[in-house]
């Protein structure tokens, strides 16, 4: 009679933890995720600078700091498990180049009121200088560089996910690879069935406030999300 009973009790504890943790023996659920696509920024802006100019002469100078950058995304499909709905892949960034450039215009003319003023001593000649763009090596790697589907209020956006500036120009605001919403929403790729994809494209601006200094940046992508398991 105690065997009996102690053979009920195991099975129905066993029965109560099963019914209580179902999660616990689950098999995680694996995803690819396939980025491809191409980014462009930009920036062209003028502003008016205070020089004091050559005896004799009045006008204004005017500077014009300008940066434009592009790159090519390739995917990397690699399974990965899902983290409080994260999605985290890899892509790789080829053709990446970017240029930077402050140049200025001196506008100057004789003072009418100095006629004595020899109109050449008024020409100025345009000054530039160009500044070198590095990419963030973490984004150039042959073996792909790292990015996420972040879940925030029911939808994804793409990151690049060292969470740092993926471009510097050093004088020169530039900016590349904001955080895009890609227009998935988590419910629906977390409920994808085994084999099944959701893919969206289209061409997007990154989420972020504008101002008259941040760089235009435009993404035109395709994204492709799998369920492998």
């Amino acid at each position: 009679m105690r065997v009996r009973l102690g053979l009920a009790f195991v099975l129905g504890l066993s029965v109560a933890l099963a019914a209580a943790a179902p999660d616990a023996w689950a098999t995680p659920r694996l995803f690819t995720v396939s980025l491809s696509g191409e980014m462009r920024s930009s920036l062209s802006i003028d502003q008016t600078e205070t020089r004091v100019p050559p005896d004799g002469c009045l006008g204004v100078d005017t500077e014009t700091r300008s940066f434009q950058a592009s790159a090519r995304f390739t995917p990397l499909p690699r399974p990965r498990r899902a983290i409080d709905s994260w999605l985290l892949f890899h892509a790789r960034m080829k053709a990446h180049k970017g240029s930077a450039a402050s140049e200025v215009r001196f506008d100057y003319a004789p003072n009418p009121e100095a006629p004595w003023v020899d109109p050449s001593t008024c020409v100025v000649a345009p000054e530039r200088e160009d500044f070198r763009c590095f990419f963030d090596t973490r984004a150039t790697r042959r073996s792909g560089s790292a990015y996420a589907l972040k879940p925030v209020k029911g939808r994804y956006l793409l990151i690049y996910r060292p969470l740092a500036s993926m471009l510097d120009c050093g004088g020169i605001t530039a900016t590349f690879f904001g955080d895009y919403d890609v227009g998935l929403r988590v419910r629906a790729v977390m409920g994808l069935a085994k084999g099944r994809s959701v893919v969206r494209s289209g061409t997007g601006a990154p989420l972020r406030e504008l101002d008259e200094w941040t760089p235009r940046e435009s993404f035109r992508y395709r994204l492709k999300v799998t369920r492998v398991r």
